[in-house]
């Protein structure tokens, strides 16, 4: 990756300054022209043409710090008539991208406050108290009465070889702030002309970022009045890339396009304005060069290397089909001030998944990103019968098996009571059983048995029977599948016992003292337990039967 940069204090606006001629935006509304102000290509806005009583300005979009230094150089061009009016001004305030200020001696910057300008006055106004020639001063919240109070600097000849700027030529300026020197100074065909101390805070309190630009006006008496700004008028002094990226470096023009570059070996070329950098820590650049007054200039920036953050989503893999299915970014170089994004589209550290595929992260630090993906293959757990409920087992004749009824390919089982590894054990104590069932993916499910001893047996008496002697259901018996011991009564409609037996082999036949019963609805009652535990609880069970001739 790539990154384009430029050198010296503030923000990179001269990617934003191309625009077409009567254009007001350029890449996004760059600047903002009002009034009469209209541009007319390279770079250069006429702010009034040599219209009387017209007033324009031209403002940047993108605010200034002046908490911090800047160093702006331009051109002003003030018209060829020396009868003409009435100025412009740089300007800095906090009302908007669109203001407009007073016309006529206002010079566009009456009007705004709170404000600082740099005045650069063509007309003589006796009630502004300005001298005979063409002269600049530093002034504050939209006065330029040089008398008072709101007066900071000057007023001063702005050219120092000649009383008149109104001759058709343009002209530099540059204006440089020392932040924290709190001085600002103000320069003319490469001649310094103001050098002033200035309380930023006390013009705009606790405000720092602030709109900048140029106002201009006329009068009676009308002049053309154009500047032009330097592609690189404002540039930046601290940039921050991320580890192993490059960036351009791009100084000011120089006067005779020579430059020199330190530290040389990071660099491309040492002796070009825009060399590529590749530093691998915080590196501060120095270029030297002459400027357009032809004095040795230097400028520097500092470029800090950030580290992309580091970590691992691991191989691809296969992953259970259950609810602990999670993806999670391993060997995190930290945890703090990280961002993560989801091909899913989920910001969450952690991702759950549910679905074969594959699954990238990506984890960024301020600017700086790092990614990775995993093949994530959804393996089947082992599975139970559709509804499955495991039913109450009753220990009864001992040992009672316990079958795993899971399917599945290659199963393998794991019984933690005992240790046996196949789907059929048998207990001969009451309790709860674990079984751990197995796939040859290694996904696992757990089967649960619970044993009782103390549950009722099944009994099952039927509900008629036929004693007349053929040779089918001529006996009603007690049929249990289990060893019991069992005492079985039958009782007639009247209560009287009819038949006992203690042994579940011997039934009744239908007959009682010898005599046969006649048909009728008889009752019986069943009383039993599990003859392997004497002392545990008997069941009992009732019903009826049809005795049928």
């Amino acid at each position: 990756m790539t990154k384009s940069i430029l050198l010296s204090p503030a923000f990179l606006f001269w990617l934003l300054l191309t625009c077409l001629a009567g254009s007001g935006s350029a890449l996004g509304q760059a600047y903002s022209l009002q009034g009469a102000a209209v541009a007319v290509g390279n770079d250069c806005y006429r702010i009034t043409d040599h219209v009387t009583y017209q007033n324009g300005t031209i403002w940047y979009q993108k605010k200034i710090n002046v908490a911090a230094s800047f160093d702006l150089e331009f051109t002003m061009k003030f018209g060829n008539n020396d009868a003409g009016a009435d100025g412009m001004v740089f300007v800095l305030q906090t009302q908007s991208s669109k203001a407009l200020g007073l016309g006529g001696q206002g010079i566009g910057f009456k009007g705004f406050s709170p404000s600082l300008g740099i005045e650069f006055d063509t007309y003589q106004n006796d009630d502004e108290n300005d001298p005979v020639y063409d002269h600049m001063a530093v002034v504050r919240d939209g006065i330029v009465n040089h008398a008072g109070a709101f007066n900071l600097a000057g007023p001063v000849q702005t050219s120092a070889t000649n009383p008149n700027v109104e001759d058709g030529l343009e002209h530099l300026v540059r204006i440089n702030w020392i932040a924290p020197r709190k001085i600002l100074e103000v320069y003319f065909d490469c001649e310094k002309r103001i050098s002033t101390s200035v309380d930023m805070a006390a013009i705009f309190g606790r405000q720092t970022e602030v709109y900048w630009g140029f106002t201009g006006a006329t009068g009676y008496a009308a002049n053309e009045q154009i500047v032009c700004l330097k592609k690189d008028i404002v540039v930046q002094d601290t940039f921050a890339i991320c580890q192993g990226e490059s960036l351009q470096l791009l100084a000011r023009n120089s006067f005779d396009d020579t430059y020199s570059w330190k530290p040389a070996a990071p660099l491309d070329n040492a002796s070009i304005r825009n060399p590529t950098a590749r530093p691998d820590r915080d590196q501060i650049f120095v270029v030297e060069y002459h400027d357009f007054c032809n004095h040795q200039a230097r400028d520097s920036i500092f470029v800090k290397v950030n580290a992309a953050p580091t970590f691992s989503l691991g191989p691809d893999r296969r992953i259970c089909a259950d609810s602990s299915s999670w993806l999670r970014p391993q060997k995190l170089d930290s945890t703090s001030l990280l961002h993560y994004q989801w091909t899913t589209g989920d910001t969450t550290r952690n991702l759950r998944v549910s679905a074969s595929g594959t699954y990238g992260l990506t984890v960024s630090r301020e600017e700086c990103t790092s990614s990775d993906s995993v093949q994530v293959e959804m393996a089947p757990l082992p599975q139970l019968p559709a509804l499955y409920n495991p039913p109450a087992l009753c220990l009864g004749s001992q040992p009672l098996a316990l079958a795993s009824v899971a399917t599945g390919d290659g199963l393998t089982y794991q019984w933690p009571h005992s240790g046996e590894t196949q789907s059929t054990v048998y207990v001969a104590n009451k309790g709860t059983y674990d079984v751990n069932v197995m796939n040859r993916f290694g996904c696992k499910i757990v089967e649960s048995f619970v044993v009782d001893e103390d549950c009722m047996l099944p009994l099952w008496v039927p509900d008629a029977f036929t004693p007349n002697s053929d040779g089918q259901n001529d006996e009603l018996l007690v049929h249990v599948e289990e060893e019991v011991k069992v005492r079985f009564w039958v009782y007639d409609r009247w209560g009287k016992v009819v038949f006992f037996s203690d042994r579940k082999e011997v039934g009744w036949d239908g007959s009682f003292q010898g005599l046969r019963c006649p048909p009728d609805a008889y009752t019986w009652r069943a009383e039993y337990g599990a003859s392997t535990r004497p002392d545990a609880e008997l069941f009992n069970k009732r019903g009826i039967v049809w005795l049928l001739r």
